[in-house]
């Protein structure tokens, strides 16, 4: 058994040796993924067919295991890796979410093969069964698929057929038969890899959908509750409250989404990776057949029409709770509005009436300190001598002056704690 890792992909080309004109050597440190980047663009060719007859046989194994789980000769920790057994191949190739066996072999895989396939770990995602023939006779046709309907169409420009029922065997295995006028080794392991990745990522896009239709009930719960909150901005209900619910609803739905975000971009990926397939093989109709691209568009198209309608209701609830919390928030701010306008006419009316008061009283002092001043005069006057005139004529006369000078350092005193 020979065991063939993926070759390295140079980053840079040897120069030719009939070249002519010299390699400038430019002074460019290479970027740290540029090598890994390069690579990708060759990672997990289609390989070669050179049989007419032949079989190829894929599991697609979820969860992709990784260690010492594989048997040898896989070595989990590469992402592409052949393994030659005898006359027949073994592929292996770690995706993301899945890791996926292909075989081809003439046949059955040989003892040593299968004993490898039967001790990899992981459940079947999906299998898949191709066999190519120049012809379609009856006896493989009924070997395939039996008496289920058969759908397929013309590929490739018209000269090859395919044909499946889409219908798992006991072996887990959908088949396929392809037939027709294959030109070359490399056109044969291309359209196998197109329907191996067709039928794996079929199914992977479904995924998504028991998840959806197991969280369907949850999310109608979130709705109500969702409108019942937003029907009581209508109303006289505490407009705190309403937010702490709105708050809460916005949690819940917050965490639903992240629980199903990963699968239905992936679901999404998944599907458009199936129309680019279908696109690939260039399917043309053969008499009243229906052809793979209908089948799978009359059966995949509902599933995940569902599948986008239950994103795209989570997207409109978490910007009907947005718009909500931001209008309850609004009326929060205008009713404080309304009460710091109510507190500040209030400020502004004790102030007033603290300014007339403090007239009012500044009034009074000013009598009162006239009054205190013209018995104080009126004391002094007494103590003097008699010159003609009656001290309460001079009292009189003075409580004026009094008065006015009183006035006046006052004015001056209340100016001046004004400027402080």
């Amino acid at each position: 058994m020979e065991n063939d890792r993926t070759q390295h992909i140079p980053t840079r080309a040897a120069p030719c040796a009939t070249t002519k004109t010299a390699i400038i050597a430019w002074p460019f440190e290479d970027h740290p993924l540029r090598a890994s980047l390069q690579e990708e663009a060759h990672a997990r060719p289609p390989l070669p067919i050179g049989a007419d007859e032949a079989t190829v046989l894929s599991w697609a194994l979820t969860p992709a295991g990784e260690g010492d789980a594989w048997p040898a000769p896989i070595d989990a920790s590469q992402r592409h890796q052949v393994m030659r057994f005898g006359t027949h191949t073994l592929r292996f190739e770690r995706h993301t979410e899945f890791a996926a066996l292909t075989a081809l072999c003439d046949g059955s895989p040989s003892e040593a093969m299968r004993a490898v396939i039967a001790a990899c770990p992981g459940q079947l995602l999906s299998g898949t069964e191709i066999v190519f023939s120049p012809r379609a006779d009856a006896a493989i046709m009924a070997r395939l698929f039996g008496q289920a309907p058969i759908f397929g169409g013309a590929i490739r420009g018209g000269r090859i057929s395919l044909a499946t029922h889409f219908v798992a065997g006991a072996d887990g295995l959908t088949r396929f038969l392809v037939t027709g006028a294959i030109e070359t080794a490399e056109e044969r392991g291309l359209i196998a890899k197109l329907i191996i990745d067709l039928e794996t990522y079929r199914i992977a896009s479904l995924l998504a959908l028991p998840l959806v239709r197991s969280l369907s009930g949850e999310l109608a719960s979130l709705e109500d509750r969702a409108g019942a909150a937003i029907q009581n901005l209508r109303g006289d209900a505490s407009l705190h409250a309403t937010i702490e619910a709105f708050s809460g609803l916005l949690g819940e739905l917050t965490a639903m989404q992240r629980r199903v975000r990963f699968r239905l971009s992936a679901s999404a990926a998944y599907e458009e990776i199936v129309r680019m397939r279908l696109d690939s093989l260039g399917e043309t109709p053969i008499g009243a057949r229906q052809t793979l691209g209908d089948f799978i568009t009359h059966r995949l198209a509902p599933a995940l029409k569902t599948v986008g309608a239950f994103d795209r209701r989570m997207r409109d609830l978490s910007e009907a709770l947005a718009a909500a919390m931001a209008l309850a928030r609004t009326r929060i701010d205008l009713t404080v509005q309304a009460q710091n306008q109510s507190l500040l006419a209030s400020m502004e009316r004790r102030a007033r009436q603290q300014v007339h008061l403090a007239q009012a009283v500044e009034g009074f002092s000013i009598v009162a300190l006239t009054y205190y001043g013209v018995g104080l005069l009126s004391y002094f006057l007494k103590a003097l001598p008699d010159f003609g005139l009656h001290d309460e004529a001079i009292a009189a006369i003075c409580a004026p002056v009094i008065a006015g000078a009183i006035a006046f350092f006052a004015r001056r005193a209340r100016r001046a704690l004004d400027e402080i």
